[in-house]
């Protein structure tokens, strides 16, 4: 079962309930794109996390199965934020939602994984996109847009972004492929629920 939840820590926890509800699962997915907080985690980099990290508490959560570490920003990261964490943190990419489904599964006595991809680098500014989510984890669109028209010098970055973002979006799809293929290895007998974003957003 696939559940796009939505954007930020809230979003992240309604969706891993919503899906817990449904499905009745025995393994949570958290997916989506990410930002790099090193110098190797360059575009379209996959990651199977062994460890996410709440930044705004500082808990830590062991995953199923994985390496390297996913902090969860409680804000969309952008450069000078990504600079932050990769000082304050020993992670390797930073998410936003991550943490939130870690929390619920932890609460549910449910193991689950963090599969992420990487969208933007460390030194990649952003456009100041977080003022354009919505209390409900949603995007507006529209407005982004009607703003982004009387702010042309965000047009580059806006469509390096969206290309990225697709590179990104294909390259989480192809190791959510591997991930399920081999979830029975991973975790024996266990059913897979992924709880993601819209891999169309960053």
């Amino acid at each position: 079962m696939l559940l796009c939840g939505g954007i930020g820590h809230e979003a992240g926890k309604r969706a891993a309930e919503a899906v817990i509800e449904y499905a009745r699962p025995s393994l949570l997915i958290a997916t989506g794109l990410a930002g790099g907080l090193k110098p190797e985690w360059t575009l379209g980099r996959t990651m199977v996390a062994a460890e996410v990290v709440d930044e705004a508490t500082g808990r830590r959560f062991r995953t199923a199965h994985g390496e390297g570490t996913v902090v969860s920003s409680h804000e969309i990261a952008r450069a000078e934020k990504k600079r932050e964490l990769a000082s304050r943190f020993a992670a390797d990419v930073v998410d936003m939602e991550g943490a939130a489904v870690a929390e619920v599964a932890e609460a549910h006595g449910l193991p689950f994984l963090a599969v992420k991809a990487v969208s933007d680098e460390m030194a990649f500014e952003l456009p100041p996109l977080q003022e354009f989510v919505d209390a409900d984890g949603r995007f507006r669109g529209a407005r982004f847009g009607l703003w982004a028209a009387w702010h042309p010098r965000w047009w580059p970055a806006i469509a390096r972004l969206k290309k990225r973002s697709d590179v990104a979006a294909a390259a989480l799809a192809g190791k959510l492929r591997e991930v399920i293929a081999m979830g029975d290895r991973v975790v024996v007998g266990r059913r897979l629920s992924v709880v993601g974003r819209n891999p169309g957003s960053s």
